[in-house]
């Protein structure tokens, strides 16, 4: 009698043959980002902006379950993100601008008061030894050079710290010697075993044996700490000699 495959329902995680399934295409997020423009002189443009990256999939679906959902855009962080981040953008110009201006205003105001006192002051019956009173075009302080540049700096400063672009995580080599050896252990102790692969940590889990076609047999599948990984469901029959063998 010929054996039929077996697969995992991606609605119920059901372990079922394939014949009693049906596939479905999903779509699935693998990363999210938000990209800024900032220009080098106050004229250039400013933009923001984000962008999702998608993968489709196809995956096993019980007759009678539901088909999962695909994956939409990007979640409330991002909308978030671009929110303050635009408001920074057009309230810098208003702000940094508004400062210069005040300051300016200020020290013009300073200046004029100065060169009033210094004109009521002077004597005018002696006009050689009359003082002249600097214009404020020539007593205003020239405004620094290396202010604008300051600014710039600290705005580029600020938006250095924005990830601009991810690249998706790659899929994890489960087919190693070590995993394959995790997995045998979990199938004949019924327990989960660890396992360590290249700087990688995991776990192997076996479900309750089951009788098929005369056999004790198990179904185990792999994990990655990190990523959260998942391997494909391997199935293990207990052997007349005692060994726990993958079918």
């Amino acid at each position: 009698m010929a054996r039929v495959a077996e697969a995992e329902c991606a609605t119920c995680f059901h372990i079922r043959p394939k014949n009693e399934m049906r596939q479905v295409r999903v779509r699935r997020k693998s990363t999210s980002s938000v990209r800024t423009h900032w220009g080098l002189t106050r004229n250039s443009g400013r933009s923001v902006g984000t962008r999702d990256s998608f993968r489709h999939e196809m995956v096993f679906v019980c007759n009678g379950c539901k088909p999962p959902k695909s994956d939409g855009g990007f979640g409330f962080f991002f909308p978030a993100a671009i929110a303050v981040t635009v408001i920074g953008f057009l309230g810098a110009p208003i702000l940094f601008g508004g400062a210069k201006t005040i300051g300016l205003a200020a020290s013009t105001k300073a200046v004029a008061s100065a060169v009033d006192h210094v004109t009521d002051s002077a004597p005018a019956s002696d006009s050689d030894t009359a003082v002249d009173a600097p214009t404020p075009e020539e007593a205003a302080p020239a405004p620094a050079a290396s202010e604008e540049a300051t600014e710039e700096t600290s705005v580029a400063s600020t938006l250095g710290s924005i990830s601009t672009e991810s690249e998706p995580a790659q899929r994890f080599n489960f087919d190693v010697t070590e995993i394959a050896n995790a997995e045998a252990s979990a199938a004949a102790s019924g327990s989960a075993e660890r396992w360590s692969v290249g700087g990688q940590e995991g776990y192997s889990v076996a479900s309750e044996p089951a009788s098929m076609n005369g056999q004790e047999c198990r179904n185990v599948y792999s994990t990655v700490d990190a990523t959260g990984q998942k391997s494909s469901t391997r199935r293990f029959c207990h052997a007349a000699n005692g060994d726990w063998i993958r079918v």
